[in-house]
C-alpha cells in the first residue's frame, strides 16, 4: 500500500507499507532509485511476519523536493519521520545512499533494533570518494543532471552483474528532481555529512554488512577495512542491487538477521 505524509512544511513523503506485525524494518533505497527497488522483499515468505515500510526519499520517486539536499537533511528527515510514526525501534535497512543515512541516523542516537548496510563505503571527513568508490565506472552518471536515453540505460544496467529488466530502474531515474543531482554531490564536498568511518570504529548497534561480488559502484576492500566491531559481513554473487539480483539468499539472511535482534531486544 502507497501512502503519502506532510511531514512538515517542507517535507512530504511517500512511502510503502506491506504487513502489521509488531516489528518493523525500515527501508532506505540508494541514489536515483525508490521505494520500488524493494519489490522483492514485500513479496518474501521470509519477511511476511514483520511490518515492511520502505520510504522514498526527498528528491526521489514520488516524495517531494525540499529546499536541502545533504546527507545531514536525509538524516533529519528520516529521523522525523521515525518519531512521527513509530513506537518501538525498526531494524533499518539502508541501500547504498540508504545505508549513509543509517549510520547518520545511528550516530544520531535514533533508537532502532539493528541495521543492514548494504553497499555501503563508509565516508570519512573530508570525504574520500576515490577510496569509497570505483570512480572509472557508471558512478558520474548518477549525478549529471541531463542523461541522454543511452546514458540512463547504461546507469541502469550497471546496477546488476547480469542482465535484467530495468524498466523499473528508468522510471526512478526520470522521477529523480534535478536539485538532487546539482546539490547533493556540492553538499558531501562541503562537508555536510558525518565522520561515518571514525563512527562505524566503535558502533554499538548489532549490525549486518552486505556487500556484492560485482558492484560496478562501490569499492569493496574500503567496506571491508571499516566493519563495525561485531558485524555480521555476507558477500553475495550479484550486482550493486544484491537485494533483487540475490533476493532468495538476502531475503533469508535478512530474515535470520531481524530474528536475531528482536529476540535480542525483547
Amino acid at each position: 500500500m502507497l501512502k503519502v505524509m506532510a511531514l512538515n512544511s517542507d517535507v512530504t513523503l511517500s512511502y510503502s507499507v506491506a504487513g502489521d506485525g509488531p516489528e518493523t524494518l525500515l527501508m532506505l533505497h540508494g541514489s536515483n532509485q525508490s521505494s520500488s527497488t524493494f519489490a522483492a522483499q514485500f513479496q518474501s515468505s521470509a519477511l511476511k511476519k514483520y511490518k515492511l515500510i520502505a520510504l522514498d526519499l526527498p528528491h526521489h520517486g514520488h516524495s517531494s523536493s525540499p529546499a536541502h539536499a545533504s546527507m545531514l537533511h536525509f538524516t533529519t528527515t528520516v529521523a522525523e519521520f521515525i518519531k512521527q510514526t513509530m513506537t518501538t525501534p525498526p531494524l533499518i535497512v539502508g541501500l547504498s545512499l540508504g545505508g549513509h543515512i543509517t549510520l547518520g541516523l545511528m550516530a544520531s542516537g535514533i533508537p532502532m533494533a539493528g541495521a543492514v548496510l548494504i553497499a555501503t563505503p563508509p565516508a570519512a571527513k573530508p570525504i574520500n570518494m576515490a577510496e569509497m568508490f570505483r570512480l572509472d565506472g557508471p558512478m558520474g552518471l548518477l549525478y549529471k543532471n541531463e542523461m541522454s536515453a543511452t546514458e540512463k540505460q547504461t546507469l541502469a544496467k550497471a546496477l546488476y552483474a547480469q542482465q535484467w529488466n530495468t524498466e523499473q530502474e528508468l522510471k526512478d531515474i526520470d522521477l529523480v528532481a534535478p536539485f538532487y543531482r546539482t546539490h547533493f554531490p556540492t553538499s558531501l564536498m562541503a562537508g555536510e555529512h558525518i565522520d561515518e568511518q571514525e563512527f562505524i570504529s566503535r558502533a554499538n548497534c548489532k549490525t549486518l554488512i552486505v556487500t556484492a561480488e560485482y558492484d560496478h559502484f562501490v569499492n569493496n576492500a574500503h567496506i571491508v577495512r571499516h566493519l563495525p566491531p561485531g558485524a555480521v559481513y555476507k558477500n553475495y554473487q550479484a550486482g550493486h542491487n544484491l537485494h533483487q539480483e540475490a533476493a532468495s539468499q538476502f531475503n533469508t539472511d535478512l530474515a535470520t538477521f531481524a530474528a536475531e535482534v528482536f529476540q535480542r531486544r525483547g
